[in-house]
């Protein structure tokens, strides 16, 4: 402030100090402040400040701001210290285009800035930024531009991505490739197929860092299996694969001629061949037959050359089991089964303790006997056996007679004489005695019509 010096002259007298007068003070001033502040935000962009008299007129040139119109110039007077706003309108207006990682919304790159004429639309195109891909590269648009503006670029980190194919037999690698891939992004790995390795599945990946995916290779072992016969001639060959540290079973192939050899497992460590041996056989044709000439059954084996083979005879209800027989080429073995009679004669003893004249009932039973011990099929014996099981004796008069049922026609005397008078005693209403006399003395026949008792 500038300040204003009164000056006061003093006049000495014989009396003492006399004021003689005081000076005028100087003309006022005051300082006017021009502050610019824009039309649309308000904000303040700059004051200027200049000092004038007091009640004087003044003319005032606004000074120019970039990107702002500049107002005319304007007549004042200054009465007193005070400030004159001048509202500047915005000619440009500024873009500030940020890049940011999409992630975590970090600056990835410094911002640029564009100054845009207002009122017009601005066009802003994404830039490339090492280490990133733009999530979008469409262009942004600023439209009818009024205000400062922020136009925001989001970015993908990238990283590597590497896919390692290992060789579980050697540990080295079977080769490499590599991909740049988006943060966050999951990537489904196809390994490549490599010969003599088994082929690794799919691996699915999500990657959020430099990454390595590794596939490990089990290695393919060839197999062959070849089928010798113990004579020397080769029967066939078969190859085949196998995964490193798995077994396989080499289930050898069925060759006329040959006995089969049993499986063998094998766990290969190396490219290998297995050799199976397979025995010559022969056949050994097997007949079951019964005495009569009845076929029973009929079967083959097998027998390893050098080896004989037991042939042994299958049970067989009602038949009595031939011994078995050792056979050491090829043959026809035929097993004669006899009629099992082991017991005969349970029902014939039993029906000659029921009587009293045991003589009498041998002699009328001797052709029935005969037919069951003389039988040579199983039919024909269980039929003769069946027969005598369902007999019964009485005694009459003292001779061995048999009871006949009446209602069965078959089974009753044919009526045919032995040189002697028939007699038929009645007992009760069904049963029928016949008997034949000769010579005084009873003889019982059963079913005369092919046998009799003497």
């Amino acid at each position: 402030m500038r300040k204003t010096m009164v000056l006061t002259l003093l006049a000495a007298t014989s009396f003492g100090l006399v004021t003689v007068g005081q000076a005028h003070a100087a003309t006022a001033s005051y300082t006017t402040t021009f502050k610019y502040v824009d039309a649309t935000t308000n904000k303040t962009l700059k004051t200027v400040k200049t000092t004038g008299s007091k009640n004087k007129t003044y003319t005032y040139k606004p000074v120019a701001i970039k990107y702002y119109a500049t107002p005319a110039k304007l007549s004042y007077k200054v009465t007193k210290a005070s400030t004159i706003t001048l509202k500047v309108k915005a000619t440009y207006r500024k873009a500030t285009i940020k890049y940011v990682d999409r992630y975590n919304n970090a600056t990835i790159k410094t911002a640029t800035t564009k100054m845009v004429p207002v009122g017009k639309t601005a066009s802003f195109t994404p830039v490339s930024v090492s280490g990133y891909k733009v999530t979008s590269t469409a262009t942004k648009k600023l439209a009818n531009v009024k205000l400062d503006s922020t136009v925001t670029f989001a970015y993908d980190k990238l990283f590597k991505l590497t896919q390692n194919m290992v060789a579980m037999d050697t540990k080295k690698s079977l080769g490499t490739s590599s991909q740049t891939v988006k943060r966050g992004q999951t990537v489904t790995l196809t390994p490549k197929s490599v010969a003599d390795y088994v082929t690794p599945p799919v691996q699915k990946v999500q990657v959020n860092k430099d990454t390595t995916a590794t596939f490990n290779y089990q290695r393919l072992y060839n197999v062959t299996i070849n089928s010798v016969g113990s004579d020397g001639v080769k029967l066939g060959s078969v190859k085949q694969t196998v995964q490193q540290g798995q077994t396989v079973t080499a289930t050898p192939k069925n060759y006329a001629g040959y006995a089969t050899p049993t499986s063998q497992k094998v766990t290969p460590t190396k490219d290998m061949t297995v050799t199976v041996t397979y025995p010559k056989f022969y056949t050994v044709n097997v007949v079951e037959k019964a005495a009569d000439g009845t076929a029973l059954a009929t079967r083959s084996m097998q027998g390893q050359a050098g080896q004989s083979v037991k042939v042994t005879p299958a049970a067989r209800s009602g038949y009595i089991t031939p011994a078995s027989q050792t056979v050491d080429k090829a043959d026809t073995v035929t097993l004669l089964y006899q009629v099992d009679q082991t017991n005969q004669d349970e029902a014939y003893d039993r029906i000659i303790a029921s009587v009293d004249n045991q003589d009498q009932a041998k002699a009328a039973l001797a052709a029935y006997k005969s037919d069951y011990s003389q039988a040579k099929s199983l039919s024909a014996y269980q039929a003769a056996q069946q027969t005598i099981s369902s007999m019964t004796f009485t005694e009459l008069g003292g001779q061995a007679m048999r009871v006949v049922d009446s209602d069965v026609s078959d089974d009753l005397i044919a009526g045919t004489g032995i040189g002697a008078t028939d007699a038929t005693m009645v007992d009760g209403v069904d049963d029928t005695y016949t008997a034949y006399f000769a010579a005084g003395d009873y003889f019982w026949v059963v079913n005369q019509t092919t046998k009799q008792g003497a």
